[in-house]
């Protein structure tokens, strides 16, 4: 029964270390995947002029999430001179002041949700290397109880 046990445990682990490999494989390959997405859209949003002018692009976790602070900035000042245009009024079509902002308003929304996906994706691909470390520590204390379970009953 000893035996089974520790050759149970050992399946256990030899599947946790597979899934923690797996794993981490994923987060490294979607991570580059998604940096060389940024890169081809060659955002450049909250960089500093130096760095452009170098090439740098916003291609991380930090730079897109500073683009979309910086971006969300933006949109929280636009919506306020929009609504002090409006008076308390209606929008009115036909007013270009009205129709400029709320222009300028729809592109700073869709820049900002054009960011946060990446910045989502970029902690999603962090989930899955974490997770996979600890599956792969899982999977050694596993093999190391089953070694113990096997040195036991030899004893």
């Amino acid at each position: 029964m000893a035996r089974t046990s520790s050759w149970m445990v050992m399946l256990m682990a030899v599947v946790a270390i597979g899934m923690g490999i797996y794993f981490i494989v994923q987060g490294v390959t979607q991570t580059d995947v998604i940096e060389s997405e940024m890169r081809i859209d060659q955002v450049t949003i909250g960089l500093d002029p130096a760095a452009v002018a170098n090439g740098e692009l916003v291609d991380s976790a930090g730079e897109a999430q500073a683009a979309l602070d910086y971006i969300k900035e933006i949109r929280r000042g636009l919506q306020f001179n929009y609504f002090v245009l409006l008076g308390g009024g209606d929008f009115d079509p036909t007013n270009l002041a009205h129709l400029s902002l709320a222009q300028g308003l729809g592109e700073a929304v869709d820049t900002e949700n054009f960011l946060a996906v990446p910045v989502l994706a970029f902690g999603l691909t962090q989930l899955f290397l974490y997770l996979g470390g600890f599956m792969i520590a899982v999977g050694i204390a596993l093999g190391a109880i089953s070694t113990a379970l096997c040195k036991r009953k030899e004893a």
